[in-house]
């Protein structure tokens, strides 16, 4: 190896005829072509950090001490730590839930609102906050796809980690919102809510009293009685006690919804639930390439950016090795490359999310969120300050540089966990370069007003982050932007 990575990035785009002229960063100086990668957390401030993975939907833990009233609207307080919640939006009616991680379930930490036919509400105005009540059998039908209504043992899987009945009650209540103040601690960012339940005629109990909060919330789960084909199991905590405990309903009577994130094995198998919601997590149907499905984010100064790239199956994207070689070496002017199997193509998307040509990145993001423009980039890079690059990298998952062998790797203290996801090219069959090297995430805006051509924000092995031009036949990471 006789060469650096960074030089061998501006050696492949001259080769390919696209490379334009390089601006420096924010902070000043000249940036020299290597790309740039990600870091997640979920810290407001910087902080050491480390994360725990569930087969998936992991949310980044922060070291400290913190509770409840810690909460944003992108992380949560649990076990002391606090986390980033995972999100997901339902293509439905556009609605979007936070989630939370619990052991090793991922739970939503609000009831589910969706209007199904039979649902109602306790009150007027009250789905917004306490969600919708249904019965049984729309309950087993109503959650999004890739998630479900918990079964009685899955309740008790969470009941069993959190240490038990006795004080369930107390753990999962929020902190506000219930009678007398029967309010709980919210330990673990579930914030159960009094949803009240309602009767098989319509009327509503347990829910409202005296306009002075809710007395006690229900919750289905997916298990029938053993004896009684018309009574399912639910689980219930009241203002008036620490505990919770589970029994048994006529399916016809009307509880609220916790939908559970399926795991790895009920993704694959066919259910035997029927879903809603098929386009939940999936493209939309109005046939672009906007995309919808749960994703970890992380709040920056006035900003609120995904906390990992965009994996999102659309035409226009490719896993890293997808459909061509990926490069290995550079020797003597000579690129050595190889085939990559399709287990490895596939770990490299779950790793660093897929690449998207320039087109493609400017449609895909999800329905609330958008393509950055170069300002907005501007403004992350500015908020962070000097050594940008640094910061915002991931603690793991860069290689050392070539030229003294130094760390890649950066401090995330911001949670944004940069990834070096390489980056594709589409020009007569694709090929690829420099994935744990390099990163660069396209932005919306045009470079020197040319049409095929976009900024992309780089990051290499140094702690500075850089601008180039780069043709859309390029493929590169996506980072979304609250809108």
């Amino acid at each position: 190896m006789n060469k650096t990575k960074d030089f061998l990035l501006a050696a492949v785009v001259a080769a390919m005829a696209f490379t334009l002229s390089c601006s420096g960063d924010d902070s000043g100086g000249e940036y020299d072509g290597g790309l740039p990668g990600t870091n997640f957390s979920s810290s407001d401030t910087p902080s050491n950090s480390s994360s725990s993975s569930d087969g998936g939907s992991s949310s980044s833990v922060v070291d400290g001490s913190c509770t409840a009233a810690d909460n944003t609207a992108t992380h949560y307080c649990s076990e002391g730590i606090m986390k980033g919640y995972v999100f997901l939006i339902d293509n439905r009616d556009n609605q979007t839930y936070k989630a939370v991680v619990i052991g090793s379930q991922t739970w939503m930490a609000e009831n589910l609102n969706y209007n199904a036919t039979g649902s109602v509400c306790f009150t007027t105005g009250s789905c917004t906050t306490h969600g919708r009540l249904y019965n049984w059998n729309v309950a087993m039908t109503v959650c999004p796809t890739n998630w479900h209504l918990p079964s009685k043992a899955e309740w008790e899987v969470m009941t069993t980690y959190i240490g038990g009945t006795s004080t369930e009650g107390k753990k999962l209540k929020a902190t506000s919102g219930w009678y007398n103040d029967g309010n709980g601690t919210d330990y673990y960012g579930f914030s159960a809510l009094p949803g009240g339940s309602g009767t098989i005629n319509g009327s509503t109990i347990n829910g409202d009293y005296d306009g002075n909060g809710g007395l006690a919330g229900s919750w289905w789960t997916a298990s029938e009685h053993e004896d009684y084909s018309g009574y399912a199991y639910y689980r219930n905590i009241g203002y008036y006690s620490e505990n919770a405990f589970g029994d048994s309903g006529d399916k016809s009577g009307k509880l609220s919804v916790r939908c559970l994130k399926d795991s790895d094995e009920k993704s694959s198998s066919s259910s035997s639930v029927p879903s809603s919601s098929s386009e939940i997590l999936s493209s939309s149907s109005s046939g672009d390439n906007t995309c919808s499905a749960d994703f970890k984010t992380v709040e920056i100064g006035t900003q609120i950016w995904m906390a990992e790239n965009l994996n999102c199956d659309v035409e226009g994207s490719k896993c890293y090795g997808e459909s061509g070689p990926v490069t290995v070496d550079y020797y003597n002017d000579i690129f050595i490359t190889e085939t990559l199997s399709p287990d490895k193509v596939q770990a490299n998307c779950v790793t660093y999310g897929r690449l998207y040509d320039g087109a493609t990145a400017m449609t895909v993001c999800p329905k609330g969120w958008h393509l950055p423009s170069k300002i907005e980039w501007d403004v992350l890079i500015t908020t962070v300050g000097n050594g940008a690059g640094k910061k915002l990298k991931a603690t793991n998952g860069w290689n050392y540089s070539y030229n003294g062998g130094v760390s890649g790797n950066g401090t995330d203290e911001y949670g944004f966990s940069a990834m070096p996801g390489g980056f594709g090219f589409s020009g007569g069959g694709f090929s690829f370069y420099w994935v744990g090297d390099t990163g660069g995430w396209w932005s919306s805006s045009n470079y020197d007003s040319l049409d095929d051509t976009h900024y992309i924000q780089l990051m290499g092995y140094d702690d500075d982050v850089g601008w180039n031009g780069y043709d859309k036949m390029f493929l590169f990471s996506v980072r979304c932007l609250k809108d």
